[in-house]
């Protein structure tokens, strides 16, 4: 698959490296990234190689992590050999290694460790799309500046050192001066505090489920050439959506969408080390429809690549004419494969307006010609109160949050950049 932009990244940022490529691509900007892009049975490092030489631009999500890489140096100094063109996007308030510093004298920098991160890569598109508009055969041209900050690091840092260390010694004096007693929130009748402070975890503990929304599962797309039927999908609104608050503040959110329908599908036939077939899906819920490419590979033993579903038979469900496509799985007759029967991907992922999540999915093709397909997600993190405000805040990824309000002591709304939803307790 042809590409513009590759994607550098720690395995530990592969969280917010993913929400990176996704919206790039509902953006129409083709990107490399693995392990998504690396074929079942290729050389790991051989495909890294070809694919930043492939490139006109390099991505590369900065962090801790990246500046710990051997991997990422080997990247980058590739990057610069072919000429391409990189943008930093430091998603930690770290400086470079010294090691990455010395490739990294570029006008294009992007600091994306501020909320929210699609406003970032808003930016990140942006800047993309007008190197590319602006590319010619000659390399050169593509380093002409464009109207991105320089790194704040590298600006006045005598006169930033000095301020740091101001704003300590004021910090400890006022420490030292200023001891002011506790004050006691007002708290009403049921325990938790007042409408002026908002509210309290004790108000939120407990089992809830989402009876509204107008917010689709999904408000920044999916990958490029993802089926029809999976981004009907996740563009609706009616999931089933069940929270549970703790009282320690953590919570976990599970959900579940499904879709049924029909499909068609031509006998397999043998084209080289692969079974194909065409066919086509119809959703009988969201009226999606697709003309499907199916490709199942024999999975050798002893060959199972661990970022691909488990399984000797290895289906690549992908539209007509090319795209992105899911990978499924399962076990069966690896001499005569069949296409029905239940396949599983443990992680197809999906962007949502802030990061990108990888959910549990079935894909069940009957011999009737009838499908099931179903997509479930748990997500566990942390949930806090700031007066009126909520925010939720889930392993490595971006905080989200809104505004909330309470109806009765059984039901609430949040608001937030996205939508709002409804909620009731179970």
């Amino acid at each position: 698959m042809a590409h513009d932009v590759f994607v550098s990244h720690s395995s530990k940022d592969k969280t917010i490296a993913d929400a990176t490529c996704a919206y790039l691509e509902t953006r129409n900007i083709r990107c490399w990234i693995a392990p998504r892009d690396i074929l079942p049975g290729a050389d790991w490092g051989v495909s890294i190689v070809d694919a930043i030489k492939g490139s006109r631009v390099m991505v590369l999500i900065l962090s801790a992590s990246a500046n710990a890489s051997p991997q990422i140096k080997r990247e980058v100094e590739r990057a610069v050999h072919h000429g391409n063109i990189i943008i930093p996007m430091r998603i930690e308030d770290v400086m470079p290694a010294k090691e990455l510093e010395y490739f990294l004298s570029t006008p294009h920098w992007l600091d994306a460790f501020t909320t929210p991160l699609e406003s970032h890569l808003e930016f990140l598109s942006t800047t993309i799309q007008q190197i590319l508009s602006g590319a010619s055969d000659d390399r050169d041209r593509r380093n002409r500046p464009l109207p991105v900050p320089v790194p704040w690091w590298r600006k006045h840092m005598l006169l930033l050192g000095v301020g740091v260390v101001s704003a300590v010694v004021i910090f400890l004096l006022m420490l030292i001066l200023l001891r002011p007693s506790p004050v006691v929130a007002p708290v009403s009748s049921n325990g938790g505090a007042t409408a002026a402070t908002g509210a309290s975890i004790d108000q939120f503990t407990g089992k809830w489920k989402r009876i509204s929304s107008d917010t689709p599962i999904t408000t920044a797309g999916t990958y490029v050439g993802l089926p029809t039927i999976i981004q009907a999908e996740f563009a609706g609104t009616n999931p089933t959506v069940d929270l549970t608050i703790h009282d320690d503040g953590s919570y976990e959110v599970h959900t579940v969408t499904t879709d049924k329908g029909t499909y068609t599908a031509s006998p397999l036939q043998p084209d080289g080390s692969n079974f194909i077939a065409q066919g086509s899906f119809q959703s009988d819920i969201s009226g999606a429809k697709d003309s499907i490419t199916f490709m199942i590979n024999i999975v050798a033993a002893g060959t199972q690549n661990p970022n691909l579903p488990p399984g000797n038979l290895l289906m690549t469900l992908a539209p007509q004419g090319g795209g992105a496509g899911t990978y499924w799985a399962r076990n069966g007759d690896a001499g005569s494969p069949t296409l029905p029967g239940k396949w599983t991907n443990p992680s197809v992922p999906i962007m949502d307006s802030i990061a990108q999540h990888f959910y549990q999915s079935t894909l069940d093709l009957a011999d009737d010609g009838h499908y099931q397909l179903q997509f479930e997600l748990t997500e566990k993190g942390l949930f806090q109160l700031d007066g009126q405000k909520y925010s939720l805040t889930s392993g490595g990824m971006m905080p989200q949050g809104g505004q909330y309000s309470f109806q009765s002591k059984n039901k609430f709304t949040w608001v937030s950049g996205s939508g709002k939803s409804v909620w009731e307790r179970e």
